[in-house]
């Protein structure tokens, strides 16, 4: 079978072909089954809290994996807490700076008042904000941006529909 593609459409497709095999790579859960450890994550502390589940199969699950692999890889301690409130925000964060946890992950913008809040009263403890928007001396977020990827996605939707017509379901309010 021979197809013939203008320049185009070449383009088109080898990029779709190439982000989706990147975005495949990213998603994968495959993890290396021997742990490297480090000496330099002794003592080192990392706490995340998350609003939902770890077991959901998507955001808060990744959350969770990060941890996980920082475990693994640096040998340092971690704890996370799962299902945390908006009202119970700011106490999460307090307790993980309190038992000495270096690094604090809240992992969702809707964290960002509590860790504005909390990042002022431990100086010693560096908080991030997973797609937050919050700033501080000990605060850092980490914005994920999937729009490229997205736009993608909508093209190479766009190019094989029969019908005409696309549907986008989003897990949050747009």
């Amino acid at each position: 079978m021979i197809l013939n593609f203008n320049r185009r459409k070449f383009i088109l497709y080898g990029s779709a072909t190439f982000t989706t095999s990147l975005l495949l790579k990213a998603c994968s859960s495959n993890q290396s089954t021997t742990p490297t450890v480090s000496s330099s994550g002794e003592g080192f502390k990392i706490a995340i809290a998350l609003p939902g589940v770890i077991t959901d199969k998507a955001w808060n699950q990744s959350g969770y994996e990060g941890i996980n692999l920082a475990k693994q890889k640096l040998g340092a301690e971690v704890a996370y807490l799962e299902q945390v409130a908006q009202a119970d925000q700011t106490e999460a964060l307090t307790d993980f700076a309190r038992q000495g946890y270096n690094l604090v992950f809240a992992h969702g913008g809707q964290f960002d008042a509590a860790i504005e809040q909390v990042a002022a009263q431990f100086k010693n403890t560096f908080f991030v904000g997973v797609n937050g928007n919050s700033k501080g001396e000990n605060i850092a977020s980490l914005r994920l941006d999937h729009l490229q990827g997205s736009y993608l996605c909508g093209i190479i939707g766009a190019a094989i529909t029969k019908s005409n017509k696309l549907a986008y379901i989003a897990g949050v309010a747009i």
